[in-house]
């Protein structure tokens, strides 16, 4: 647990400058972010934000910005300390050293229920890729295996078919049975190595 730094001098005078350095010093040295960890983040204007942390870099991460109200689109529901809400199609930044505090770490379903919106939301899911010669569906990476899979819900979508909440419960199980799919593949692999 961290010790608060006092935002007063030694004459009993609010010096926030000081405080503010001091904080900086202590998170660089003590805190560690991962990739689906949801922080509180110092603000502009002094107060703090909740984000979701979506891709961590060296010296920044990809995040998205967690609110109280549900966005009008792109809407993602992520539970923290209470529920909030994100919009998918605003993906934005945030610097280590304005990281506050850990709230909680989202499991990995979680995890890919969110990046499949996002990319959703981006138009990813849009996009063909060409797959790679000679490698077949057990060698692919399961989030990998996942995005493809979420490619082609999108059809639906747009044909109208069906109402937002439905189809975001049908991206979220193809992604989840092409990742069980992946992970049973290797699993096979590796026995049947073993039986050798």
């Amino acid at each position: 647990m961290r010790s608060e730094v006092s935002t007063k001098n030694a004459e009993g005078y609010r010096d926030p400058t000081a405080a503010g350095a001091i904080k900086q010093i202590e998170r660089k040295n003590t805190m560690q972010a991962y990739e689906g960890e949801i922080w509180k983040v110092e603000n502009a204007r002094g107060g703090e934000n909740e984000v979701l942390l979506l891709k961590c870099f060296e010296n920044y991460a990809a995040v998205l910005r967690l609110t109280d109200t549900k966005p009008e689109e792109n809407s993602v529901e992520i539970r923290s300390h209470s529920l909030k809400w994100s919009d998918c199609g605003k993906v934005g930044y945030s610097f280590y050293n304005t990281l506050c505090s850990f709230v909680r770490e989202l499991s990995s379903a979680e995890m890919m229920t969110v990046r499949g919106r996002v990319a959703y939301a981006l138009g990813f899911c849009l996009m063909q890729t060409k797959a790679e010669p000679g490698k077949d569906e057990m060698e692919k990476e399961p989030k990998q295996a996942a995005a493809e899979v979420v490619k082609q819900v999108p059809a639906q979508v747009q044909s109208g078919s069906e109402n937002e909440e439905m189809t975001k419960l049908r991206i979220d199980l193809a992604a989840t049975e092409a990742e069980r799919n992946v992970y049973k593949g290797l699993c096979e692999k590796l026995l049947s190595r073993a039986a050798e």
